[in-house]
């Protein structure tokens, strides 16, 4: 029996801590980015390189300031 205890957020899904975050980004080719624009779902896939303690993406978008994710950041 594994006795591995999981720390679930309050939609069940697994919680990751940094260093496990880190270490999967790491490994990983190619991410995922998701966020809700204009209520559905968007998940772009971005090239990514980890600087210090953050990450760096890009996206194939064609025009940025077009994108829905520079508006949201550019709004907050």
């Amino acid at each position: 029996m594994d006795n591995h205890l999981v720390n679930l957020d309050w939609s069940g899904m697994e919680v990751l801590g940094d260093d496990e975050c880190r270490h999967l980004l790491d490994a990983a080719p190619i991410g995922r980015l998701g966020f809700v624009d204009q209520g559905s779902p968007v998940i772009l896939p971005v090239n990514f390189t980890l600087d210090g303690r953050s990450i760096v993406f890009r996206s194939a978008a064609a025009r940025i300031d077009e994108w829905p994710l520079a508006a949201a950041a550019s709004a907050a």
